[in-house]
């Protein structure tokens, strides 16, 4: 039967002293113990260093587990790979969750449950929060609803509303345009401008029969109106070129 003199691994890190082993040809094997050592150190090894033993016989490794309890690390501003890396050195596991964030950018960690600094025994399950993001909402459908209902529903989501008014033929207050449209996802805070109807203004049509066209046009003119000429024959030559009719009247 071969055998070989097992090689001196007290002292080592456990990857590094079953590496050494399994080139020399022996298989290996660990019990963990709570010590002051490092984590993954070896304190201990049977067959003893330099002993005799037969090739492809089993080593077993006395490997420091470390203290009984470790302090939760700081994580925070962490990417989230990172985070994780460091609470495992520290023989600790993460469960993840998202939570949305203004202050930290999407992918960094926020804190843990409990948080850093707090004492907890090896292997305990600690609560990771990675940022999502800046929350953001939908915009609502406002178009057709009154103004101050528009308002109340924008507000109500968390969003900025805006009011600007426009002359138009639909009912005055009414909503008749919105930006950003329905569904649209903004940051909380954003602003919504809409758009609030006047109605169209209505002005009251001045007398004009009787007077001359050139300045019937004009005082038609000046209230806002259009004026449409139509000629029509008359029998008294006195009324040549004067308006003798008009529609809407006065």
């Amino acid at each position: 039967v071969e055998t070989r003199e097992v090689p001196r691994v007290v002292g080592r890190e456990l990857v590094q002293a079953r590496a050494v082993l399994e080139r020399a040809g022996f298989q290996v094997a660990e019990t963990r113990v709570r010590s002051a050592a490092d984590f993954d150190q070896v304190l201990d090894q049977d067959p003893n260093p330099r002993e005799e033993a037969e090739v492809g016989s089993t080593v077993v490794l006395e490997v420091s587990g470390g203290p009984g309890t470790v302090l939760v690390p700081t994580v925070r501003n962490l990417p989230q790979a990172q985070a994780i890396e460091e609470l495992e050195e520290r023989g600790l596991r993460a469960n993840v969750d998202r939570l949305s964030s203004e202050e930290i950018r999407e992918g960094l960690a926020m804190r843990t449950v409990p948080g850093a600094g707090t004492e907890v025994e090896r292997g305990e399950r600690i609560q990771l929060f990675i940022s999502s993001g800046p929350e953001l909402v939908a915009v609502p459908a406002v178009i057709g609803l009154s103004g101050d209902s528009a308002e109340t529903q924008i507000s109500g989501v968390g969003l900025v509303p805006a009011v600007q008014e426009a002359e138009s033929e639909q009912p005055e207050g009414e909503v008749i345009a919105q930006d950003p449209g329905a569904g649209a996802e903004l940051r909380l805070g954003s602003t919504v401008t809409i758009t609030v109807s006047t109605g169209i203004e209505q002005v009251v049509v001045p007398d004009v029969v009787g007077i001359g066209a050139g300045d019937a046009e004009a005082e038609l003119r000046a209230e806002g109106l259009a004026p449409v000429q139509r000629e029509s024959e008359v029998t008294d030559p006195a009324q040549d070129g004067q308006v003798i009719d008009q529609r809407p009247a006065a």
